[in-house]
């Protein structure tokens, strides 16, 4: 089975700088090439976008887990209540 066929119109100036950067390559082949490299961008940004998200959300939780650890260490040394211990944590571990 052969794939489907795409036409478009381009603006005479597109048309120019595509026939510049093709430099003598068949200008559908390049125009296709072109395509099918944004497509692939495209695919490699939602999936660094979804990885990034994930990795926010980690960076959360070490943030709450590094808030929680110097709690208890502030308190477990005497060195404040608890009430000033979660203050001090706030101030100093909030992003």
């Amino acid at each position: 089975m052969s794939s489907p066929t795409i036409t478009f119109r381009l603006e005479p100036a597109h048309y120019r700088r595509l026939t510049n950067r093709a430099a003598g390559e068949p200008i559908n082949l390049f125009a296709r090439e072109l395509l099918l490299r944004a497509l692939a961008e495209d695919e490699l940004a939602a999936r660094f976008e979804a990885h990034l998200g994930r990795t926010e959300a980690s960076l959360g939780d070490l943030r709450r887990d590094l808030s929680t650890a110097m709690q208890t260490l502030l308190v477990w040394q005497g060195k404040l209540p608890p009430e000033e211990a979660k203050r001090w944590a706030d101030e100093h571990l909030s992003s």
